[in-house]
């Protein structure tokens, strides 16, 4: 596996279900084709080499806002 990583290619997925679980399973590795600009990812870690007492923030998400945990929530707290 360690010979792949980070090599750009095309995946074919097929999703199975099995019972009420729905698995996506990687059934074929290509090159990329003649032509095609590899996409470079930018300040992305391995897992295996990212500081363990680090935290883990996705920077899609906005940061959750501080709150009262004291007080209990309630239904006017939530937006609908």
């Amino acid at each position: 596996m360690e010979a792949v990583i980070g090599k750009h290619c095309l995946l074919n997925v097929q999703q199975k279900q099995s019972g009420e679980n729905i698995y996506a399973n990687v059934i074929g590795v290509m090159p990329l084709k003649k032509g095609m600009a590899a996409i470079i990812p930018t300040d992305y870690k391995r897992v295996k080499d990212r500081d363990p007492k680090a935290p883990v923030v996705d920077a899609d998400e906005p940061p959750m806002p501080d709150y009262d945990q004291s007080a209990p929530i309630t239904d006017d707290d939530i937006q609908f």
